[in-house]
């Protein structure tokens, strides 16, 4: 059994679980936040607005919304969705809808992800008893494109996010799986 394979097993265990989670294996397809929850969609109206997922290998892509409808729900403040191959395990938290350039509104924006994002690992870490089955594991904050990239501020997210949670903050609006 692969690692994907024996992760959703596991994940099984977990309250609606198994009937919130889907699999995709086309060479494009997007997270679109819609409705207090987030979808798979194989379109995107606005590409704005959508987390595009590049999978070049056709390989099955697992997904599993956690907020809003998901399988966390309303309990928490946590992170949209994960998704994982048998390679990598992603967390991945929208602020794509976010409008203010303010450097105020920015930081804000990127405190609450990344809040969002710990409480998530944390709740995954606990259900899992921290066994991903060996999957590289990251956490993506994906924000709009008028977003500074790469900025002294940023980094200082990545950093202390790296040091207190051992994984990888990135900031990109799309998972290339090749």
């Amino acid at each position: 059994m692969k690692a994907a394979e024996k992760l959703i097993a596991q994940l099984k265990a977990i309250d609606k679980v198994d009937e919130c989670y889907e699999t995709c294996a086309k060479n494009q397809f997007y997270i679109i936040d819609e409705d207090e929850t987030v979808i798979l969609q194989v379109a995107c109206i606005d590409i704005n607005l959508c987390f595009s997922v590049i999978n070049s290998l056709l390989a099955t892509i697992y997904f599993i919304p956690v907020d809003g409808n998901g399988i966390i729900g309303k309990t928490m403040e946590c992170c949209e969705a994960v998704i994982f191959n048998d390679i990598s395990f992603s967390f991945i938290e929208l602020k794509l809808n976010a409008t203010s350039e303010k450097p105020r509104a920015l930081k804000t924006n990127r405190t609450k992800a990344v809040s969002q994002l710990e409480n998530t690992i944390k709740f995954f870490d606990e259900k899992l008893d921290g066994n991903y089955q060996g999957l590289l594991l990251e956490a993506i904050v994906a924000t709009p494109n008028f977003y500074p990239r790469a900025n002294t501020s940023w980094q200082k997210f990545e950093t202390k996010f790296l040091e207190r949670n051992g994984i990888p903050l990135i900031e990109t609006k799309e998972k290339i799986y090749d």
